[in-house]
């Protein structure tokens, strides 16, 4: 009899947390990329000089691509989360699987 200390490590991962995290990722998602639709400094109009107005312009633009981008990344760590849970599920009932065939074969 091997005691705690002597057992092999194992890994255990709690798939449906990890889906219900990619889910609250992919919501988040939504959020930045709804975030990066607004119109940033809507009074820029009013500003003053052209070269204000334009550096405000390009500012929003700017912000508003790298928010699109940011949504974009944190949309694929969703997938990435909820695909990984998947791949633990599948790991799991492949493994049980090929265990209990070789053990029919003993």
């Amino acid at each position: 009899m091997t005691s705690d200390a002597d057992a092999a490590p194992f890994l255990l991962v709690d798939t449906d947390e990890m889906r219900s995290a990619g889910n609250a990722t992919l919501a988040d998602s939504d959020l930045v990329e709804t975030a990066s639709k607004h119109v940033l400094m809507p009074s820029s109009s009013e500003y003053g000089a052209g070269d204000v107005k334009a550096a405000a312009r390009r500012f929003s633009d700017r912000f508003s691509y790298a928010l699109q981008q940011l949504s974009a990344e944190v949309e694929q760590a969703g997938r990435t989360l909820r695909g990984t849970a998947e791949a633990y599920e599948y790991m799991d009932t492949s493994a049980a699987d090929t265990l209990d065939q070789i053990g029919r074969a003993w």
